[in-house]
C-alpha cells in the first residue's frame, strides 16, 4: 500500500500510519513497547491477536502480527464511529437503531463462538459501513498498561484482561445508549444484569440475543397463555384437529 499519513495518539509512541491499498484506507495500531515487560499480559494480547488474524471474515479486514518489540494490528480506517452519532444524530445512521442492536448482538455472538473477545465495547470502537456493524481494535485497551477509560468494565479497570463478561458489560452500555429513555421493563432489567459490577452476575450473549429478538414478547405471551390453561382442558383448535384426525 501507499503511506498517505498518520494519526498521533495520546502517547508519544502511539503513531498510527494510514495506508491506501486497492482503493481502501487502512490504519495500523501498535502496542505500548512497555508491554513486553509484562509477560502475562503480553501473552494474553498476543494470543487474542493471533485469533483475530486467523478470522478472515471479520468485517474490518483485521490482520495482526509482531514488529520488533511491539504487537500491531491493521484494520479498515473509519471516518466516523458510532460515538459521532450518539446522542443526537441517530437518524443519520445507515441502519435503524433496532437493526443495529441486532447486528451488534449477532456480531459479538459470532466473535465469542470463535474465541475472540474485545474488552472495550463502546461507541468509539464501533462503526457502520455499507449497512454492516463493524467492531474494531480488539484488545487494545490492554495494549497500553497505562490505558484507562470511564466506560470500562470494573474488572478491566482493576487490571484484568478482556473477557466475554467484559464484552457483555460494554454491550449493555451501547444498547442502553441506543435505546434511549423509557425502555420496556424486560429490556431495562436485562441491561442492569449486563452492567452488573460482578462479572459472574452478567448474562451470556445467547441470553441477550434471545431477549432482544423481535419475537421475544410474542413467545412470552404464548408461553404465558399455555401455562395458564388448566391441565386436561382441550382448546378449540386442538378439538378441531382431534375431530379431523378421527374422521
Amino acid at each position: 500500500g501507499t503511506l498517505v499519513g498518520a494519526i498521533q495518539g495520546r502517547e508519544s509512541w502511539d503513531v498510527r500510519p494510514l495506508f491506501l491499498t486497492q482503493g481502501k484506507m487502512f490504519i495500523i495500531r501498535f502496542s505500548d513497547p512497555a508491554l513486553f515487560s509484562q509477560i502475562c499480559r503480553l501473552e494474553d494480547l498476543s494470543g487474542l491477536l493471533t485469533r483475530v488474524d486467523a478470522q478472515r471474515n471479520i468485517s474490518t479486514a483485521a490482520r495482526a502480527g509482531v514488529a520488533g518489540e511491539q504487537l500491531w494490528m491493521r484494520r479498515v480506517f473509519f471516518d466516523e464511529t458510532l460515538a459521532d452519532f450518539l446522542p443526537g444524530r441517530e437518524k443519520d445512521l445507515a441502519v435503524s437503531k433496532d437493526i443495529l442492536k441486532q447486528m451488534l448482538i449477532g456480531e459479538i455472538s459470532r466473535l465469542h463462538q470463535s474465541g475472540i473477545v474485545h474488552g472495550h465495547i463502546c461507541p468509539s470502537n464501533i462503526a457502520v459501513m455499507q449497512g454492516l456493524s463493524c467492531i474494531f481494535d480488539f484488545g487494545f485497551l490492554s495494549a497500553s498498561p497505562t490505558y484507562s477509560a470511564s466506560d470500562l468494565a470494573p474488572e478491566i479497570q482493576g487490571g484484568g484482561f478482556a473477557s466475554k463478561a467484559s464484552d457483555i458489560f460494554g454491550l449493555g452500555l451501547v444498547l442502553r445508549a441506543l435505546g434511549g429513555q423509557n425502555q420496556p421493563t424486560h429490556i431495562t432489567e436485562m441491561l442492569e444484569r449486563m452492567m452488573a459490577s460482578d462479572p459472574a452476575n452478567r448474562p451470556i450473549i445467547n441470553e441477550v440475543m434471545d431477549l432482544f429478538s423481535p419475537d421475544f414478547l410474542i413467545r412470552q405471551r404464548v408461553k404465558a397463555r399455555e401455562t395458564s390453561i388448566p391441565q386436561g382442558v382441550v382448546q378449540p383448535q386442538q378439538e378441531a384437529y382431534r375431530i379431523q384426525s378421527t374422521s
